[in-house]
């Protein structure tokens, strides 16, 4: 909910943002029938905080990880992993 409002508050529309802030709000409220990516977001995020004591180094290394989420929601929704495997069976 909080992403969408400050999506809001600084008027940003676009829909990559749009479509972070649902993913967002489905791994921070535990709604995960809201985006199925929701459960990845809240590993990572989990697995962050596990690893850094620091919370500027959490922060650090979040962002990295939003940056890459919002890169997928940008540019990469529609790419699926279906192609030939290049390694034996």
């Amino acid at each position: 909910m909080f992403a969408c409002l400050m999506l809001e508050e600084f008027d940003l529309r676009t829909e990559a943002l749009q479509r972070l802030a649902v993913i967002v709000r489905a791994a921070d409220t535990a709604c995960p029938d809201l985006a199925p990516q929701a459960a990845g977001l809240l590993a990572a995020s989990l697995g962050l905080s596990r690893m850094h004591r620091n919370d500027l180094a959490q922060l650090d290394a979040g962002m990295h990880l939003y940056d890459a989420f919002h890169r997928w929601c940008r540019d990469a929704v529609e790419e699926g992993h279906d192609w030939p495997a290049a390694c034996p069976a």
